[in-house]
């Protein structure tokens, strides 16, 4: 029973995106890797399980990979399919770590319902994937809150990748508000308003279609 919700909450985990920055899979567009900040597996709780009974037990799970496993995907006949999974594994004999290789023949069990022609198709998945390269232009720590210099959004219905679109991101200089928390604090005219001094203010800024407001 313990094993049982053990399982339960890791999928419920999966599908929340951790609290906390994840590793991503990997999928091969056009011969080029790109990090995939999505793990398709685990949008389905059944093969989230299989999974996770599938991984030997000394599996190795980090705050940044919850699942313990790097999915490899390619897009194939016009479907997301996966290739590979690697999973790294801690020896306790040794104290030495390796990882593990599972191709499509060893995965096919846990993926019967998904197989054709030899290939697993990610049938179960319907929605947009995200595909980056490059340095980072935007980091949030919590989940795959992050944006890459190139990005392709792959819209996928049961499996078929029906539109890719490409987009390349970039990081402008803006208004940093501490800074600028500062900056007004040293502007500000003291000696005129000396019955200020010593008080606490408060300024709200709203930021609306025509700019920037404070009051």
């Amino acid at each position: 029973m313990k094993k049982v919700i053990l399982l339960i909450l890791l999928c419920a985990v999966m599908l929340t995106l951790k609290a906390t920055g994840q590793s991503g899979d990997v999928i091969r567009l056009e011969g080029e890797e790109w990090v995939l900040m999505a793990k398709p597996i685990g949008y389905d709780s059944l093969l989230c399980r299989r999974m996770e009974a599938f991984l030997p037990e000394n599996v190795s799970r980090s705050t940044g990979n919850y699942s313990g496993y790097t999915a490899f995907w390619e897009v194939r006949d016009g479907y997301l399919c996966l290739q590979r999974v690697e999973a790294d594994v801690y020896d306790e004999v040794s104290k030495k770590e390796s990882t593990r290789v599972y191709n499509v023949k060893e995965l096919q069990p846990i993926f019967a319902a998904y197989c054709r022609t030899g290939e697993i198709q990610a049938r179960w998945f319907s929605g947009e994937l995200r595909a980056g390269k490059g340095d980072l232009v935007r980091y949030v720590h919590d989940g795959f809150d992050r944006n890459m210099e190139t990005e392709r959004v792959l819209t996928v219905r049961n499996g078929k990748v029906l539109e890719t679109q490409t987009y390349h991101n970039y990081r402008r200089a803006g208004l940093n508000l501490m800074k600028a928390q500062g900056e007004i604090v040293h502007r500000f005219p003291w000696k005129r308003f000396p019955e200020y001094q010593g008080e606490r203010i408060i300024f709200s800024m709203n930021i609306r279609e025509k700019g920037l407001f404070f009051r």
